[in-house]
């Protein structure tokens, strides 16, 4: 049985494309184009993805995927596949006796088209979190997906699909079965995922189940291997080095620096210190050619964004129109009580202060993956037009 870990419960660049007209608006006021903003919500109360105006907020109804489309149970990944105007999204099939899935929608009007990768395929994933497509010109394209895996249970996985068309060919499991332990912990079990600047996946990994820790790991997309460890922080609790913990969602500035979801050490208790966050990685100051070094925590900026003792839960996060940082949160007010709601969140990158673009009480309830209809399906760059 799949699960979702949530509280406590992702130089080589994608060659742009063409974005399909009926994903952009044109907005005769400004002479600007006026994108949408897609937000998975696998909460069971949920259980769709939800279009946004990316300018107003507005929810678009006739844009969305319905709860269920297609047997969605529990959508987490999502990217915007332009060469065909579709949108690819990661299920779960949460409380279902069967692998996970990539399902094909329509970016126009939601409705679903097919499984890019079924639930019966036997390479498929079993809990499919983060999800990256990556052109790799006369190589073709390649799709890499985030198995998060289980516990007790199986291991996780990185995977690696040729897509051709509509059909996806599988290639290679890209496991490198890690075992530091303390380090990275002794299972693999890959979140988030994004294509870096220097052409390397950089992969987000969580510790099951225990809530300390993480790492993120580099793979090379090319020879579908393994390169290294980028940095990681202790499963013992104790040992905190850098408050790199439960890490997911990942993505990079526009000058290297690497941004990482990073959730609260205890998900119940609070202390002052400890907080729900987006931890900020510099890109040059500790670098040896392709190896960043790992360091410790106070040289690294944050955003906290529960400076109290509610919940502000942000799994991942994706930059967006006006070069803003664009990241969903869950609100828990009582961890274990009160119920939960989401919004989107729209960071000024100068202030570190932000303001809502999707507001509170207006429908999300667990908000997980986004992605901006310009949003680049390898890079998470968001295009230029």
């Amino acid at each position: 049985m799949n699960y979702i870990f949530a509280s406590g419960l992702g130089l080589l660049m994608a060659a742009q494309v063409a974005i399909a007209p009926q994903a952009l608006a044109d907005d005769a006021r400004t002479g600007r184009f006026s994108d949408v903003l897609a937000v998975t919500d696998p909460a069971a109360s949920a259980n769709d993805v939800r279009f946004y105006d990316s300018r107003t907020g507005e929810y678009l109804p006739d844009r969305s995927i319905k709860p269920g489309s297609g047997g969605l149970r529990g959508p987490t990944g999502i990217i915007f596949d332009q060469r065909w105007n579709e949108v690819l999204v990661s299920n779960q099939n949460i409380g279902q006796p069967f692998n996970g899935e990539i399902f094909r929608y329509d970016a126009s009007d939601g409705h679903f088209i097919a499984p890019l990768i079924s639930r019966d395929d036997e390479h498929g994933p079993y809990a499919p979190r983060g999800i990256v497509l990556v052109d790799m010109g006369r190589a073709g394209r390649m799709l890499f997906i985030a198995d998060l895996g289980d516990t007790p249970g199986p291991s996780g996985a990185l995977l690696a699909f040729r897509i051709d068309g509509h059909k996806a060919k599988f290639r290679k499991n890209l496991d490198p079965n890690i075992d530091h332990p303390g380090t990275t912990g002794p299972q693999f079990h890959p979140r988030g995922i994004v294509l870096g600047p220097d052409g390397l996946l950089y992969v987000t990994l969580r510790n099951l189940p225990e809530p300390c820790g993480g790492g993120v790991v580099r793979f090379d997309p090319r020879r579908l291997a393994f390169v290294d460890v980028l940095i990681s922080n202790s499963i013992d609790c104790s040992k905190n080095a850098n408050d790199l913990q439960r890490p997911e969602g990942l993505a990079f500035g526009r000058n290297g620096d690497l941004y990482v979801t990073s959730l609260r050490q205890d998900p119940v208790k609070y202390e002052g210190w400890d907080s729900d966050k987006i931890l900020i990685i510099p890109h040059a100051t500790h670098r040896d050619g392709h190896r960043w070094y790992a360091f410790d925590r106070e040289h690294f900026e944050r955003i906290d964004l529960d400076r109290h003792l509610p919940r502000a839960i942000a799994l991942s996060l994706v930059f967006g129109p006006d070069g803003a940082l664009y990241v969903p949160v869950t609100n828990d007010p009582d961890p274990g009580n009160a119920p939960q709601y989401g919004e989107v969140r729209r960071y000024n990158l100068f202030t570190l202060g932000y303001s809502t673009l999707v507001d509170p009480g207006t429908g999300l309830v667990n908000p997980f993956y986004l992605s901006f209809g310009r949003t680049d399906p390898a890079t998470l760059d968001y295009g230029q037009h």
